[in-house]
């Protein structure tokens, strides 16, 4: 499997639903508000639409290492350790009043842009 389209009824993504689906290159959740740790060791993913993502779980995305960029405009929740060793994620895009678990980006050796960083607590 090397691409997801989620349709826009479904509105959340339990544990491990993709986990260590190392093939997977691009997933479409525009429809998506919550997302366990559902995409972790998916080492081939380089696109996701998060557009309508408002809650990201604990280790998501955790040693996703294709991912380059994402945009998290939309979450108001990001829990610990959701892009963990990301190491080539160089761009984030991250709304007002959003809400850090801790190490959520710890070991994202290659990150060197974060935007729109209005109010982080």
């Amino acid at each position: 499997m090397t691409s997801v389209i989620i349709g826009t009824n479904v509105k959340a993504i339990d544990a491990w639903a993709f986990s260590n689906c190392q093939s997977l290159s691009s997933i479409n959740l525009s429809g998506i508000e919550t997302i366990s740790s559902s995409f972790d060791g998916c080492s081939s993913l380089t696109s996701i639409d998060l557009s309508s993502c408002i809650t990201i779980g604990s280790e998501a995305f955790n040693r996703c290492t294709s991912l380059t960029s994402i945009d998290l405009s939309s979450c108001t929740s990001i829990g610990k350790e959701a892009f963990k060793n990301c190491t080539s994620l160089t761009t984030i895009t991250l709304g007002s009043n959003i809400t850090l678990g801790s190490y959520v980006f710890a070991g994202c050796t290659s990150l060197t842009t974060i935007n729109n960083t209005h109010y982080i607590t």
